[in-house]
């Protein structure tokens, strides 16, 4: 068998409360390499998002629904695995709990030594003037129409999508290097765009 070197690894996982999701299914392999590991995630709220509790078809609907779980489940699996695992309710949009994260993932675990950014968030967006009715393939799928891009949508996904991972990497490597440490890594996980996303904006 070989050594992947991550036995007793601290790994912080962010957007890891879907228990389909890709972070519960990082989390996994990660327990299987016998890693501890510190779980972020951000529900969306029933309120925010009607209807979506006991979706089942894909979707907007269904991606909210997994969305609004806690980590219990997922934590639970991992446990089962005799994985050390925890988790943290965060909203990344907040550039103020990135050190927050590691500083609860350091007082339950230790340093944090594997980084995976995989939190993402998720607005139906589009150019089309609202009332002009798009059709192609990926517009069949949802459950909603997206809306029109605005200042506030595209505020929200930068700055989970792509403000909040490079913040959570400044902080590891700077925790990194003040305890000298010797060994570290960094995964950041994005989204898969080979459609190029034709009716979406951010």
């Amino acid at each position: 068998m070989i050594d992947t070197g991550l036995k007793e690894k601290v790994v912080l996982i962010t957007g890891a409360n879907n228990p389909h999701g890709i972070g519960a299914a990082v989390a996994r392999a990660f327990a299987a390499q016998g890693s501890r590991m510190f779980l972020h995630y951000f529900r969306h709220t029933e309120a925010q998002h009607e209807g979506a509790v006991n979706a089942t078809l894909p979707g907007a609907a269904f991606y909210y629904s997994q969305q609004s779980k806690p980590a219990d489940e997922v934590l639970a699996a991992l446990r089962k695995l005799g994985a050390d695992a925890h988790a943290c309710e965060s909203d990344l949009s907040d550039a103020s709990r990135v050190p927050r994260l590691f500083d609860e993932a350091e007082r339950l675990l230790g340093p944090v030594e594997v980084l995976v950014n995989n939190a993402a968030y998720w607005e139906g967006d589009t150019f089309v003037p609202r009332g002009v009715e798009l059709k192609n393939k990926l517009v069949e799928l949802w459950t909603e129409q997206p809306k029109s891009m605005t200042a506030a949508v595209y505020d929200r996904v930068f700055a989970v999508n792509t403000r909040a991972p490079a913040l959570m990497m400044e902080e590891f490597a700077r925790r990194h290097f003040e305890r000298g440490a010797q060994w570290g890594r960094i995964v950041n996980v994005s989204t898969a765009g080979a459609d190029r996303f034709p009716s979406e904006v951010t």
